[in-house]
């Protein structure tokens, strides 16, 4: 008879109160032996730790003549021991992250004989220590791993895939911005704004695939989303006419939407019409972004017909006009709505509260 079976065989020998204190007795050895194998572990750890922090005290000061480029690789190279490589790989990767320019270039000379650890790393089964390589090896490895990274951004795992994404968005690596629009569809389930901040980083080279993400209806709307955030993020003049263009044909609401806040960072005076039109849509989203845009782009010959969008039956949307309006001429079209009765009045008296704050 198997043990399991022993045991089960002696538990229905006993009766009830006897088999209940052997099954408490039982729990609390369990409880024991995890208490127990938790604090070997906590104790293995501190260890490690101890041991990582005494060959860092031990590299500090060489290490950071040697980025300042005072004293040469091969001095610290002679300091470390078999085994510490993948640490040293670690701490010159957490200086490169504060680093930019002749410092950085430095950081990966430091390591650039470590380097193979990183690239065995990127194929790892596990995808945690995928992303750790890749996410290195963008601080430090580019020059010789640049397709590794690129590669990266179609990993089977979409955490390794957007740390790729991170790594490239820089704009050291600008001339890789291409690449990285092209794969943007894949990580359409992530958060539209950061994405769009992400892709923003790169700066203004950037500018040019996102415009042409942004015009092609053949794209997810979800993407065309973010490349409009992004380019009102980067303030890029030309995308004011593909923002008007899309603004005026797409269905979207939150496209539309998106392209009215690019309007309003990148747009000029022959966009008002699009703009204007869209102030009378059916959407209170819509039309909050189209009076905003008209505040901010608006004819000041024809400021005053944003009185009216103060009763608007979105209060959202009367905020907008009267935020435009407080701007314009010192709040002078204001003044008398505030000091009327009713929900126009409140709005205008709280947007010109808001602007002599």
């Amino acid at each position: 008879m198997s043990a399991p079976g022993s045991i089960a065989a002696w538990l229905s020998r006993l009766d009830a109160p006897a088999a209940l204190l052997a099954g408490l007795a039982f729990l609390l050895a369990l409880t024991l032996a995890l208490a127990a194998l938790a604090g070997i572990l906590r104790a293995r750890n501190a260890l490690v730790a101890r041991r990582w922090t005494a060959v860092e005290r031990r590299w500090h000061d060489l290490l950071l003549h040697v980025i300042a480029g005072e004293r040469p690789e091969a001095e610290l190279h002679a300091m470390v021991r078999p085994g510490e490589a993948r640490y040293l790989l670690e701490v010159v990767s957490r200086f490169a992250r504060r680093l930019r320019g002749p410092e950085r270039t430095r950081c990966a000379a430091v390591v650039m004989p470590y380097l193979p650890l990183l690239v065995a790393q990127a194929s790892h089964r596990d995808p945690g220590l995928r992303a750790r390589a890749v996410h290195a090896l963008g601080l430090i490895g580019m020059e010789r791993h640049a397709d590794l990274v690129l590669d990266a951004l179609d990993d089977p795992s979409d955490f390794v895939g957007m740390t790729a994404m991170r790594a490239l968005a820089r704009p050291a690596h600008a001339a890789h911005a291409p690449r990285l629009v092209a794969r943007l569809d894949r990580f359409e389930a992530w958060d539209g704004g950061f994405l769009a901040s992400v892709l923003a980083a790169i700066g203004p080279t950037v500018s040019p695939p996102l415009c042409g993400v942004l015009a092609d209806d053949r794209r997810g709307t979800r993407v065309r989303w973010v490349a409009a955030e992004a380019l009102c993020k980067l303030h890029h003049l030309p995308a004011g006419e593909i923002a008007a263009s899309v603004a005026e044909t797409s269905s979207n609401r939150d496209l539309v939407a998106a392209c009215l806040r690019l309007l309003e960072a990148t747009g000029h005076s022959g966009h008002l019409p699009v703009i204007r039109a869209l102030v009378a849509s059916a959407d209170e989203v819509i039309r909050q972004q189209a009076v905003r845009a008209l505040g901010t782009l608006e004819d000041p010959a024809r400021m005053p017909g944003l009185v009216a969008h103060l009763a608007d039956p979105s209060p959202w949307v009367g905020m907008e006009a009267g935020r435009a309006l407080a701007r314009f001429e010192g709040g002078r079209l204001l003044s008398p709505v505030a000091a009327g009765r009713g929900a126009t009045a409140t709005i205008a008296a709280q947007a010109l509260m808001e602007a002599r704050a």
